[in-house]
């Protein structure tokens, strides 16, 4: 693949509403997944979310947390 191709890693953001589904420690894992594979490649990467991520508003809290370990996962 040339490296003027930058390579996409989806996360299942649209189920960071529920902790029994997604719960935080596996948005890390799943965060960190892509991040260390493209960085052993040596190739561009974003990862980001699949879809919208779907709001919930009993779960806003869950969510918001989930977001934030899924956007400073890597740095």
């Amino acid at each position: 693949m040339p490296k003027d191709v930058v390579l996409f890693g989806n996360l299942p953001t649209k189920n960071f509403y529920s902790d029994t589904v997604v719960p935080v420690e596996r948005v890390r894992e799943l965060t960190m997944e892509p991040i260390e594979n493209k960085r052993k490649a040596g190739h561009p990467h974003i990862v980001g979310s699949e879809c919208d991520v779907l709001y919930v508003p009993e779960s806003a809290a869950a969510i918001e947390r989930k977001l934030d370990v899924m956007l400073t996962c890597g740095r």
